[in-house]
């Protein structure tokens, strides 16, 4: 299964895509793991103080 933080912020906190991945360019922490092979995981974290209300 693939999760896409964009995704989760856009669906849920009403952020368009491209203002989404603005905003994780700047506040986000990003690193990489399991880099042993092609296929290698992304893991992304963002604060929540960073993010609009919830959109219900």
């Amino acid at each position: 299964m693939q999760f896409s933080i964009v995704g989760w912020i856009h669906q849920d906190y009403g952020l368009s895509e491209l203002d989404t991945y603005e905003l994780l360019s700047k506040v986000a922490k990003i690193h990489l793991d399991e880099m042993v092979d092609p296929n290698y995981v992304v893991v992304a974290s963002i604060e929540k103080k960073y993010l609009p209300e919830k959109k219900r």
